[in-house]
This record gives structure tokens, C-alpha cells and sequence, in this order.
């Protein structure tokens, strides 16, 4: 198993946009590194971002309306 994935990975993963992904790396809330115009996202960083979010839902969820 790779220790590093892919940012389209990296969201079919978190279920979020790649887009996303990339504001999430650039903000440092992900630990990737970038290599010329790629993201590089380890996938321990992966797990503990999915485990750390995995609780938060949105105000305007349809779920709590």
C-alpha cells in the first residue's frame, strides 16, 4: 500500500471536491507537500483529517432541518 496519494484520490476518499482538497493542503489542514504544480498528501494525514471532521456537520445540513 502507497504511503501518498493524490488530491482526486485524496477527495473520492474524503467525499469532498478536489478543489477543496487543495485549500485543505494549502491551508495546512492536510500535511501534503507539493511537487512542481501536484499535491502529495500522505495517507496518515488522510485518516487523521477524516477522523477529526467526522463529527462536524454543516448548520444548514438537510439533516438538522
Amino acid at each position: 500500500m502507497s504511503t501518498h496519494t493524490s488530491v482526486s484520490n485524496t477527495a473520492r476518499l474524503l467525499n469532498i471536491s478536489a478543489q477543496r482538497v487543495r485549500t485543505l493542503c494549502r491551508n495546512g489542514l492536510l500535511n501534503a507537500e507539493k511537487v512542481g504544480s501536484t499535491w502529495i498528501i500522505p495517507t496518515q494525514s488522510i485518516n487523521h483529517y477524516g477522523l477529526t471532521t467526522a463529527h462536524m456537520i454543516a448548520n444548514d445540513h438537510p439533516a438538522l432541518i
